[in-house]
């Protein structure tokens, strides 16, 4: 796999993380948008898993450091 394409792998992972890090700090922020912001960490903590599997049998020694 090339290294280019790696790189736009972790770097869709990281914008997806980024997104469930501000989900969460909107969930602490308030009851009135507690749902909202729980919602959308977990919605985008589960899409970074999604996008690092897709280095699945791509990356050597990928699924024990998955682990």
């Amino acid at each position: 796999m090339g290294e280019s394409r790696v790189n736009r792998i972790f770097t869709e992972a990281r914008a997806r993380l980024a997104h469930a890090k501000f989900g969460y700090e909107q969930m602490r922020s308030g009851p009135d948008v507690h749902q909202a912001g729980f919602r959308n960490a977990v919605v985008y903590g589960r899409q970074v898993t999604f996008s690092l599997q897709k280095l699945r049998g791509k990356v050597e020694g990928f699924d024990e450091w998955y682990r």
